[in-house]
């Protein structure tokens, strides 16, 4: 057997185990990666509003992004094998959770909206007054 077929061979024989490393973090992936899409179209949007120029090597910064928060997953899913907690990819992706959320605010607040911190607000506030009402019935 040549040379490149063992790489290929080996290569393909890696890709369960990297599929089985990653399956536990798959929502978290995708929450992850859902509130960056999020942002990052916020953030054009936001920049449009504000007719600043929006190059490509901005754009570019996305991948660095998602790449970023991939080692916060992985330092989760490390967590999750090495002592056995359920919850460290959760635990880690507060990070980038967190930023993204903040930063889809902020763009909101650029392009005169509400923001999404203080939309969650007034939700939590309004099923405050209607169980509030509801407990008054009672």
């Amino acid at each position: 057997m040549s040379f490149k077929a063992q790489i290929n061979n080996a290569f393909i024989h890696m890709i369960p185990i990297i599929g089985a490393f990653f399956a536990p973090a798959t929502y978290v992936i995708l929450l992850v990666v859902l509130f960056t899409l999020v942002d990052t179209f916020t953030g054009v949007s936001a920049a449009k509003y504000k007719k600043i120029k929006f190059t490509s090597n901005r754009f570019s910064d996305l991948f660095a992004k998602i790449l970023g928060y991939g080692v916060f997953i992985c330092v989760g899913l490390l967590i999750n094998l090495i002592t056995g907690c359920k919850y460290g990819v959760l635990i880690s992706a507060i990070v980038p959770i967190y930023t993204e959320v903040t930063s889809i605010d902020e763009n909101q607040r650029a392009v005169g909206k509400k923001g999404i911190i203080k939309q969650a607000e007034d939700v939590y506030k309004f099923a405050l007054k209607i169980k509030q009402k509801k407990d008054k019935f009672r």
